[in-house]
This record gives structure tokens, C-alpha cells and sequence, in this order.
């Protein structure tokens, strides 16, 4: 048998500043920097749950007859049969 010992030590990470700095600019810098990857992480995440619907919707079996997409269906009708 394996003898297995597991000890964690605590972690003193937090998202709190390590210091405060005096300098107004970094502090804008900064607040820029985080309202800006949070508008594009909402913007990705609206994209992705569009892109979702629009799959689901065109993959639909009430798409079209037969349950093929629309964007794959033959418009001549010489697709499969």
C-alpha cells in the first residue's frame, strides 16, 4: 500500500492591491484596463449565445421538411431523396 500524506498551506493571494499608489494615472490606467477586458468578455459571451441559437434554430428538425438544414438543402431539388 501507498502511504499518502496531503497538506495544504494557506494561501495568501488575494485581488486586493499589494500598495496604494499615490499616481492618479495608473490608477485610471488600471480601471481602464478592467472595464475594457469587461466589455469584451460580454461581448464574447453575447457573440457565442447568438452563434448557439442561430445553430440550434438551423439545425432544428422544424428547419425544413426531413429535418436537413437550410443552408445545406438543395434548391433544385436534386439533393438526397
Amino acid at each position: 500500500m501507498l502511504d499518502v500524506i496531503y497538506t495544504s498551506q494557506p494561501t495568501t493571494r488575494s485581488l486586493a492591491e499589494v500598495e496604494d499608489s499615490p499616481d492618479l494615472t495608473a490608477a485610471i490606467k488600471v480601471a481602464l484596463v478592467r472595464k475594457t477586458l469587461a466589455w469584451i468578455t460580454g461581448i464574447i459571451l453575447v457573440v457565442s449565445t447568438l452563434l448557439g441559437k442561430l445553430h440550434y434554430l438551423l439545425s432544428s428538425e422544424y428547419a425544413t421538411d426531413e429535418g436537413h438544414s437550410l443552408v445545406f438543402s438543395s434548391r433544385s431539388g436534386r439533393g438526397r431523396q
